[in-house]
């Protein structure tokens, strides 16, 4: 695809454009690539499972990234952090599953919109596999992100009636997240059933039908572009609803194996600055390294 082609590019956050789980960071080379996309007119949008205040100060005060798909689709948000589209979950779905699915070694995270709840523990089990470099003292830092706060537990009723758009289940093991999964599915079926991704620290959940390529789908239509003149770059499973749509869906050499099948095209690895690479070559930009 060629420049001439494209209206916007959208891109996922960690392993996409940050190298780091848990770092908000992108190297200069792809920051570059996506200031001269914006330059160009593109519509320049990231897709996460993030809110817009976890981001990253490079993200959040970009005058080159137009809007963000945040939490897999249930908040779109402009370039001021306005609300534009929200899709939460139902509320007494939320409440009940904060209150009957609890396990020893797991927590929950909670976002509504403009805050982002993390149950925290002294001395309890963090994170194994990706995020582990996330120490207790790292994560004590998290405190000062913009309108992201510790909680000893979340409860129903705790978020001052602000609707729930994403809720994070961590979860060690491969077993127990199936086990949440199956009782999360049992809790959600009267209320029509959740959007269920499982990630490799544990699941995330949305409203049926709310996922990254519906809050980009739905983006797209408001702003009034056709989704087929885009390009979305991505690589873990919460990636997944964006491959096979209407635009062409770049993984990164490091995908998730899933990913890797499902894409239409292959750019080198988020280490290498393979969205840089792919949009250079698109843009016909000389390599900013």
């Amino acid at each position: 695809m060629k420049l001439v082609d494209l209206e916007f590019v959208a891109f996922d956050l960690d392993g996409t454009v940050f190298k780091t789980v848990g770092v908000p960071r992108i190297a200069p080379r792809v920051r570059r690539a996506l200031e001269a996309a914006h330059g160009a007119g593109l519509q320049v949008v990231s897709a996460s499972g993030r809110p817009w205040m976890m981001t990253g100060s490079t993200l959040r005060k970009a005058p080159w990234l137009d809007w963000q798909v945040g939490m897999n689709g249930a908040d779109v948000t402009d370039n001021r952090h306005e609300h534009v589209l929200m899709s939460p979950l139902p509320e007494e779905c939320a409440d009940e599953i904060l209150a009957k699915v609890r396990h020893p070694r797991t927590y929950w995270n909670i976002a509504v919109p403009d805050a982002f709840y993390f149950e925290f523990r002294r001395g309890r089990f963090l994170l194994k596999g990706p995020l582990a470099h996330l120490k207790l003292r790292k994560w004590d830092q998290r405190g000062p992100i913009p309108r992201c706060y510790h909680v000893v537990c979340a409860e129903p009723g705790m978020f001052g009636g602000k609707p729930v758009l994403k809720m994070d289940v961590v979860a060690p093991e491969k077993a127990l997240q199936d086990e949440i999964m199956a009782e999360v599915a049992e809790i959600a079926g009267p209320y029509g059933g959740l959007e269920i991704a499982n990630m490799s620290y544990g699941i995330e959940l949305t409203a049926k039908g709310v996922t990254k390529a519906t809050g980009l789908r739905r983006l797209m239509q408001k702003i009034g572009i056709d989704p087929a003149r885009g390009v979305v770059f991505g690589d873990a499973a919460n990636d997944l609803s964006m491959t096979r749509k209407e635009w062409t869906f770049v993984a990164m050499e490091n995908s998730a194996p899933e990913i890797l099948v499902a894409a239409d095209e292959i750019t080198e690895s988020v280490y290498d600055d393979g969205v840089a690479v792919w949009l250079e070559r698109a843009l016909g930009l000389r390599n900013s390294r």
